[in-house]
């Protein structure tokens, strides 16, 4: 990937080529730049685009550093259809606009305010405290909106936000992903009406990722929308257990949830997990189905045979920010309205509201 080199002020200092070992550890380079000065580092991919930023923080010394990532950035741009026009980017960090706007030749801001009157659409990719406020003051000007899971912290200010767009004629996208995937798709032609679902979504502990939530609110929520989303019918039970590890939000949970219809579904997240997962298991009356996510492949077990398939299709991000694109043409209804968001939100509150929490002795 291209790395680049800022000092305090946003200025870039230094350029240059590192391979992609992808072995998940950290990432040693050598600048040949003052030493003792305080630095960013962007990493981006080597096509040029910056299909995922890492922002290091990293103090320069006379032996080649170790860079240790302070946030993730998913760059939608690269995304987008070429007849859409990047307008403008907004961060508060100096760095970080004056790299987008340069390298995407588009106009770069410190306020998203500054965007009023300039845009038809908007894209929010900020930590979830600031969803509401953001996505509030754009809706309230007209504009269309795509805000990524969660759609909010409440679900008071969730309902707002949809009636907001209601209000104002423009969509509200809510930017869960994993229902762009294509085995995701292809669950609703298979499952009738299941018995009992399972799902497991772990990973390692990252702390280079943005964790201003638990991970029911971090994780859990993509299944809590997908199963609710497929079994179209409301949650009549909670229960639920979780440990919180690196600080006051939990990092593991186990939900159980009792559905209307006397479906069963049962919910493991974790982001302190040794492995990377995620799976679906669903039991029907004939037969079971089980989704590998990171394969996307489908097992349907009836009747005593069983078929194995992986599902191609659009890259998820892609085919998201593609019918956020023709929902704001007026092209298509949206995949994941607003209302879907605060459906997936108030499964997720009833999760952390009922759910007994304890305190890790042990570190992990």
């Amino acid at each position: 990937p291209t790395i680049d080199l800022f000092d305090a002020s946003g200025n870039l200092v230094a350029s240059g080529d590192a391979s992609d070992e992808s072995g998940g550890g950290a990432e040693t380079i050598t600048f040949a730049v003052p030493a003792g000065g305080t630095y960013y580092v962007r990493v981006g991919a080597s096509d040029g685009h910056f299909s995922t930023l890492v922002n290091f923080k990293v103090t320069v010394t006379n032996q080649p550093p170790t860079l240790q990532p302070i946030s993730d950035i998913v760059d939608h741009r690269r995304h987008f259809p070429k007849d859409v026009t990047l307008a403008g980017v907004v961060d508060k960090a100096p760095a970080e606009v004056n790299a987008f706007a340069k390298r995407y030749q588009t106009a770069g801001y410190r306020d998203y305010r500054m965007l009023f009157g300039k845009v038809d659409a908007v894209s929010l990719a900020v930590p979830t405290a600031f969803h509401y406020e953001i996505a509030r003051e754009f809706l309230q000007h007209a504009v269309h909106v795509l805000v990524e899971k969660p759609i909010t912290t409440t679900v008071d200010q969730a309902v707002e936000l949809v009636e907001l767009a209601h209000r104002a004629g423009v969509t509200l996208l809510v930017g869960h992903v994993e229902r762009f995937k294509p085995s995701v798709h292809a669950l609703n032609d298979l499952v009738g009406e299941p018995l009992f679902v399972q799902v497991r979504r772990v990973r390692p502990w990252n702390p280079s990722r943005v964790m201003d939530v638990g991970v029911v609110l971090d994780l859990m929520i993509h299944d809590l929308d997908i199963i609710l989303n497929l079994m179209r019918s409301p949650v009549a039970r909670v229960s639920a257990f979780g440990a919180a590890i690196h600080g006051e939000d939990e990092d593991l949970a186990v939900a159980h949830l009792v559905l209307e219809s006397g479906c069963l579904a049962s919910f493991v997240a974790s982001r302190v997990s040794p492995v990377k997962a995620a799976e679906l298991e669903i039991t029907l009356p004939d037969g079971l189905i089980h989704l590998n996510y990171l394969r996307q492949q489908i097992t349907v077990r009836r009747h005593g045979k069983q078929h194995r398939t992986v599902v191609k299709g659009e890259e998820p991000l892609r085919a998201e920010l593609m019918h956020f694109m023709s929902c704001v043409r007026g092209e298509a209804t949206p995949l994941v309205p607003g209302e879907h968001g605060v459906r997936a939100l108030e499964a997720a509150q009833a999760i952390l509201k009922k759910m007994t929490l304890i305190s890790s002795k042990v570190p992990v």
